[in-house]
């Protein structure tokens, strides 16, 4: 069965998506006006335009105050259609047929299952009285210092962020250095917003980036120095309760910070969350004590079977899935069950390959395992209702993932030819249409810039001569005296002239334009890109093309075979 989205152009889509005239915009106030349905399978699935605006709204992929135009919301629709009716189609997926990601899965299975069988059996049986925790808190009082703590709010911008803001069709397009002041600006702007009144919570909840922390309207809540990486603990603590800094940059990009609170460094409280993490840690420890016998007690009544052929050989040169041992007659242990204690066992003794007695060592180690794990299914543990749902999660979770194999070509690369062909089709965005990166300072006549040219010249630091010098408003000089990228349409052709002809590194002559005097440092000559100079861009581009290539041809042909339909319209949200 023929569908729109398999059969029109994307012109031909836009159209019938658009209708005639400007469609309306989905917001939060109007979206449960849009009930239609959108799309429908065969399968008996179908989501009408509301719930998809709600799983878009849920999504951390976009903040509140994002737009997305209708092509982009028809990619979304894609994404959440693909994702849902591939988890159909791998039903069908024999798993015990790929065997990594089969082996996976058990472990993971298996580990949850151990894990499970140690609570029920050992963890939740041990008991802990109130005065065994009283002693504990008294005893160990290093344990219970809190650090110094201030409870944070935050607000972050990033780049990326930035992209999917009401302003993004203009900020896509942007070079990443303009998009970095793009989200400088935007943090000082949401600064303006707080310096107005506006509380902290609506700002944090409306704008940031951190969609986290934004959920809960930017807390990040107690927070002991040391937790996040630097400037963060240099701003936080220096506030005050109820203030918040300026804008600041780190390496995820630009945050503003709340303190409503702060505590010094002082000893916790015996309070129920203190008991708590005394009587779990109590339990454990006689968890552990009681386990030791149940494993000695396994170990011995352990009856194995070893495959004898293996004893001669370099285990890690083995196929993976040849069996190695047979434990009690059900489980069985593999090779690549013994690659990690093998290559242990070789680092530690500083030999190149075990013996025939070490290798039956290891062979037992190994089977321990699933003597435990023969030790919960006896206990039933594999019946309770927890374990039996971690498991049938795990098989769709790994079916899916073989299934989704078809959408993606990881290992796949660009020809030479085909980068040649891409970066001749692409030539001008190689072009350097800003081709100087400099700075500047406005003096009030040539003797002036002479003075601070030399100085400049002999070691001064440029920005601190601006801050210095520069006309103006002190907090702003360093930032008007960093213009970053030219072009010759951003400043005066004599401005431009100057960037030209003055060295990398060194200060141009004073120069006079419509503004005044300036001295022009110069800090980057950019030249247009050659092809190799370019070739990780174009690899990249192309690797995200085909990609997209896969991914349409997988989409479409779960289409077909679920017949979905879109008897809807899109709009922008």
């Amino acid at each position: 069965m023929a569908t729109w989205k398999t059969t029109l152009t994307t012109a031909a889509f836009l159209t019938l998506a658009l209708g005639c005239g400007q469609p309306p915009t989905v917001t939060h106030e109007n979206a449960g006006q849009f009930g239609k349905v959108v799309a429908r399978t065969d399968a008996g699935y179908s989501l009408t335009f509301q719930q998809l605006y709600e799983k878009l709204d849920q999504s951390r992929k976009f903040p509140k105050g994002a737009s997305l135009s209708v092509a982009e919301v028809g990619d979304e629709l894609d994404r959440i259609l693909v994702d849902t009716l591939a988890g159909l189609a791998a039903d069908t997926i024999d798993l015990s047929a790929w065997y990594e990601y089969n082996r996976t899965c058990r472990s993971r299975y298996d580990d949850y299952l151990m894990h499970r069988f140690g609570e029920v059996e050992l963890f939740n049986k041990a008991r802990v009285d109130s005065a065994e925790i009283d002693s504990f808190y008294t005893a160990h009082p290093e344990q219970f210092t809190r650090k110094e703590q201030v409870l944070v709010r935050h607000i972050l911008v990033t780049n990326y962020g930035m992209t999917l803001t009401a302003d993004s069709l203009r900020i896509r397009v942007m070079p990443a250095d303009s998009v970095e002041l793009e989200a400088e600006k935007y943090t000082w702007k949401l600064k303006g917003l707080l310096d107005e009144g506006r509380p902290f919570e609506d700002v944090a909840r409306d704008y940031s980036h951190d969609s986290q922390a934004r959920a809960r309207a930017g807390l990040l809540g107690w927070v002991e120095r040391g937790t996040y990486e630097d400037p963060f603990d240099s701003v936080a603590f220096s506030l005050s309760p109820g203030q918040y800094s300026n804008p600041y940059r780190s390496p995820n990009g630009w945050h503003i910070v709340l303190v409503e609170d702060h505590r010094p460094e002082d000893r916790a409280p015996l309070d129920s969350t203190v008991r708590a993490r005394i009587d779990a840690a109590l339990r454990n420890q006689r968890a552990e004590i009681a386990a030791r016998p149940l494993i000695d007690s396994l170990d011995k009544a352990m009856e194995l079977t070893i495959n004898e052929a293996i004893l001669d050989t370099n285990i890690l040169l083995l196929p993976k899935p040849l069996w190695a041992a047979v434990v009690n007659g059900t489980d069985t242990v593999e090779c690549a069950d013994l690659f990690m204690l093998e290559d242990s066992y070789r680092r530690r003794l500083k030999i190149d390959n075990t013996t025939n007695d070490l290798k039956r060592e290891i062979v037992r180690v190994a089977a321990r395992k699933f003597a435990v794990l023969q030790a919960a299914r006896a206990a039933k543990t594999d019946t309770l209702p927890d374990v039996v749902a971690r498991k049938q999660a795990l098989q769709r979770q790994y079916r899916k993932i073989v299934y989704m194999l078809d959408s993606r070509d990881d290992a796949w690369i660009p020809s030479d030819s085909q980068i040649a062909e891409y970066y001749r089709a692409h030539m001008a965005d190689y072009e350097i249409t800003k081709p100087f990166v400099v700075q500047h300072i406005i003096v009030p006549d040539s003797v002036s810039g002479e003075f601070l040219r030399d100085q400049a010249n002999a070691g001064v630091d440029f920005l601190d001569l601006a801050e210095e010098y520069y006309p103006g408003e002190t907090s702003l000089r360093r930032a008007l005296a960093d213009l970053g990228e030219i072009g010759p349409t951003d400043v005066s052709p004599e401005f431009f002239e100057a960037a030209r002809i003055t060295p990398v590194g060194m200060v141009s002559n004073p120069v006079k334009t419509q503004y005044g005097w300036h001295i022009v440092k110069v800090i980057e000559h950019r030249t247009p890109l050659t092809m190799e100079q370019a070739r990780t861009r174009i690899v990249t581009a192309l690797k995200q093309q085909h990609e997209r290539e896969l991914f349409h041809a997988f989409r479409d042909r779960l289409y077909r075979q679920y017949a979905v339909t879109f008897p809807g319209r899109l709009y922008p949200v």
